[in-house]
């Protein structure tokens, strides 16, 4: 019932397949071309998040107890944004077309919500001003929920759970236990938990650097522009486990990260939520979330 926006003009990259022998996560590749420098901000938005959130307030203020609408236009098109290029959850197979986890279960929800949905590929960053700013309705990169978040839009139920790793890269000596970051450089993507923990934890004793995406992240480790990078757990164990990853290895033990990601959709569209809410518990018990999981983990990531 869906219709997928896969023509973004994204290079072609290898399809997920099983892997096993993971402790926590799974496989996949990296896309190569230009990579982009770190960010001088943490945000590709700088003052979105007080201007949302004073928004925010004004509408609380100017209506009083009106409660938005209840029910769920089946008529309309739903716009799904996922991330652009983050490996395995969304990128572009062998044949042009967008998949990837977050891509997958997408289409499930929807098809099991019983709504039309239009997938449309965002930087991470982007998402969730796009949904706030009502050009997406639903954003399906795997959010955690914050205070800060939570101000302006809703979460629907979680649909999986990650950790946060440290990876290191070429002659980087990997060990267990605390990682020493004094000194250190250390990549994150910016607008991610990731980067929010480095920041609060790091900054005393460490340099951050934030970049656009897991892909610029490891492209800059690689290329020597940070020491260190941490990372989202399912995304970093499965770039290690590829081609592409190989010469980078974990460091330390993870981070007490743990996030049950979730979808955000407006909090002015209660029914959307809901109806998503109950497809990942209906897609869950089917044994359609599984056959979905199956494909790119060989372990359970809910």
């Amino acid at each position: 019932m869906e219709k997928i926006d896969s023509d973004d003009g994204d290079a072609k990259l290898s399809a997920p397949g099983p892997a096993g022998g993971l402790p926590a996560k799974s496989r996949g590749s990296r896309r190569g071309g230009a990579r982009r420098r770190p960010l001088p901000v943490p945000s590709a938005h700088p003052g979105f998040w007080a201007s949302a959130m004073a928004l925010a307030a004004a509408a609380a203020l100017l209506f009083p107890g009106q409660a938005p609408a209840q029910e769920l236009d089946l008529s309309r098109t739903y716009r799904m944004a996922v991330e652009d290029d983050y490996h395995p959850f969304s990128f572009i197979d062998p044949d042009g077309k967008r998949t990837g986890f977050d891509v997958e279960i997408g289409r499930s929800l929807c098809e099991a919500a019983g709504i039309r949905c239009q997938i449309t590929p965002l930087p991470f960053d982007d998402i969730i001003p796009a949904v706030v700013g009502g050009t997406q309705d639903i954003g399906a990169a795997g959010f955690a929920m914050t205070e800060e978040r939570l101000a302006i839009v809703d979460f629907t139920e979680r649909y999986f759970r990650s950790s946060t790793i440290m990876i290191l890269y070429g002659d980087s000596t990997a060990s267990s236990g605390p990682v020493n970051v004094r000194g250190k450089r250390v990549g994150v993507q910016s607008a991610s938990q990731q980067e929010t923990y480095a920041k609060e934890h790091f900054s005393a004793a460490a340099e951050i650097f934030s970049y656009v995406s897991f892909e610029d992240t490891v492209a800059a480790l690689r290329a020597g522009e940070c020491d260190m990078a941490l990372v989202d757990g399912l995304a970093g164990f499965t770039f290690i486990r590829s081609e592409a990853g190989e010469g980078f290895d974990i460091t330390g033990d993870p981070y007490p990260l743990e996030t049950e990601a979730r979808m955000v959709v407006p909090k002015s569209l209660p029914a959307l939520n809901a109806a998503l809410s109950a497809a990942i518990r209906q897609i869950r018990q089917s044994g359609v979330y599984d056959e979905i999981n199956r494909r790119y983990f060989s372990f359970s990531v809910y």
